[in-house]
């Protein structure tokens, strides 16, 4: 089984300018992923502080590629430290130590998949749906009238 292994950027917290400099990258939010050959996925993550750049070296922000990001990463995290802890994310998430399980003495929740065939159910879901949204629609009419009750009555107050 072939795992292939990358990272993603989540995010860069800059500062806005220091030294004449704008737009410092200082932290960088990091994602890295391992996916086996099925699509299956896990990943681990975290921030990384950036060092003061070089002022005669400094890549504006607009100029700053992923791949450059990457770098910065790899020059402060052991990738191959990092491979074992998403490898064993992804083990243990393919296989299971608990699962769960419905309760034996309740009936398995609405989110199961149906066991009649989707046509014959589905306009039962539909009527099950506009019930509970007139249900909703009623409830949040019932609190506007308490809100503006609530409103009203601080309004007489404040007077």
């Amino acid at each position: 089984m072939s795992n292939t292994y990358y990272w993603e950027i989540a995010n860069l917290e800059v500062k806005p300018s220091a030294n004449g400099l704008q737009n410092i990258v200082k932290k960088i939010h990091w994602v890295y992923v391992v996916r086996n050959e099925n699509g299956a996925a896990e990943h681990t993550f975290g921030v990384v502080d950036v060092p003061d750049p070089n002022p005669e070296s400094f890549i504006q922000y607009e100029q700053i590629s992923e791949e450059m990001v990457i770098s910065w990463l790899k020059t402060q995290l052991d990738e191959e430290s990092l491979k074992p802890i998403v490898d064993e994310k992804l083990y243990k998430s393919l296989n299971p130590e608990l699962v769960y399980k419905n309760k034996p003495w309740q009936p398995a929740p609405k989110f199961m998949p149906p066991t009649e065939p989707l046509e014959e159910n589905l306009e039962v879901q539909i009527a099950d749906l506009k019930g509970e949204a007139k249900n909703f629609l009623e409830q949040i009419s019932v609190l506007k009238e308490r809100y503006e009750a609530v409103v009203a009555e601080l309004e007489s107050l404040s007077n």
